[in-house]
């Protein structure tokens, strides 16, 4: 079966419609899919976050990314700081003693 093509029959529409018209296997899509959000995830800045819940000032809570420190609230709760840093950094934020600790510590004391 041919169809038009620019106003005339065209013979390489059967062809096209074989190479592009099946639908890909469902492995090559999630092949795809999870290489893409592979890519994604690596691409997206990430920001750290800690909180001391008990300090002569009340809950402390500090953030930071890979160049510092970039937020410090004495007093909110975690959810909203957490979400106000998501807001405002567009990053993925995540809970890390570990990459904030250093940051933390004059906090500590």
């Amino acid at each position: 079966m041919s169809r038009r093509l620019g106003g005339r029959e065209s013979e390489t529409m059967p062809m096209v419609d074989a190479v592009y018209g099946a639908e890909p296997k469902a492995e090559w899509v999630a092949a795809a899919q999870a290489r893409l959000r592979g890519t994604l995830a690596s691409q997206i800045p990430q920001v750290f976050y800690d909180v001391l819940p008990r300090s002569p000032i009340g809950r402390v809570c500090v953030a930071a990314s890979e160049r510092g420190v970039i937020a410090l609230d004495i007093g909110p709760g975690e959810q909203d700081f957490v979400a106000r840093l998501e807001r405002r950094t567009r990053a993925g934020v995540r809970r890390s003693a570990g990459h904030v600790g250093q940051a933390m510590r004059p906090v500590e004391e």
